[in-house]
C-alpha cells in the first residue's frame, strides 16, 4: 500500500502515513496512482546498459566496457517494466555493444596482423 498523497510506501493496516501525516481511511487507500520513480518505465541497469555500450564506442579496453554494456542491458531486460512496454533502453545498450564488441575486435585483428 502506498500513500495517495506522499507516495510512501506504507504497511498493510496503517491508519496515518508516517512521510506526510495523511489520514487513511477505506475511501482514499484503494486510489490509482504511479508509485513515485516509475512513471517512465525505464530501470536503472537499462540506463546504465545503453551509458557503459556507449562508452565503449570511444574507450575500449579490448571490449570489457562492452561486455559490461551488454551485460547490465541483459539485466535490465531481465526485469519487468511497470507498465508491460518493451525496454527499449536495454534493448538499444544491447545492440550498440554487439558492434562496439564487433568492431573492437576486428580492430584489433587489423593491428595483429600489422604487427
Amino acid at each position: 500500500m502506498f500513500c495517495p498523497k506522499c507516495g510512501k510506501k506504507l504497511n498493510d493496516g496503517s491508519l496515518f502515513c508516517d512521510n506526510c501525516g495523511i489520514r487513511l481511511d477505506s475511501s482514499n487507500t484503494n486510489v490509482s496512482y504511479n508509485v513515485p520513480g516509475q512513471e517512465r518505465g525505464n530501470n536503472g541497469m537499462s540506463i546504465a546498459g545503453l551509458a557503459l555500450s556507449i562508452v565503449s564506442c570511444f574507450i575500449t579496453f579490448w571490449g570489457v566496457v562492452a561486455i559490461l554494456g551488454i551485460v547490465f542491458s541483459c539485466i535490465g531486460l531481465s526485469k519487468p517494466l511497470p507498465n508491460g512496454k518493451k525496454n527499449r533502453l536495454a534493448i538499444a545498450g544491447l545492440i550498440i555493444g554487439i558492434i562496439s564488441i564487433c568492431y573492437t575486435y576486428i580492430y584489433l585483428l587489423v593491428i595483429m596482423k600489422q604487427l
